[in-house]
């Protein structure tokens, strides 16, 4: 996943709406798990809004976590997170 998000600028795929297409940016992930990255969409919707998804992938030996957000309109990260974070089990 990470190399291919190296070179990875959009996607296109359907949903509930529609066709979509969606630029790709690649972000600092939380220094977590044995593992870690992050990264963010945005796509144009039908009724001008833009869809921001922000996901957080990490892995801690065989596990493999994801966690998504979802905001219409808005552009927030997740509560807390920044490159610098550390987070203990």
């Amino acid at each position: 996943m990470r190399t291919a998000l190296k070179t990875c600028k959009s996607c296109t795929g359907e949903d509930y709406a529609g066709e979509f297409t969606a630029e790709v940016t690649v972000q600092d992930a939380p220094r977590v798990g044995d593992d870690a990255l992050s990264f963010r969409t945005a796509s144009p919707m039908s009724e001008g809004t833009v869809m921001h998804r922000e996901y957080v992938v990490v892995i801690t030996g065989s596990a493999v976590a994801t966690f998504p957000k979802l905001e219409a309109d808005r552009n927030a990260r997740f509560p807390g997170l920044s490159s610098s974070a550390r987070w203990t089990a």
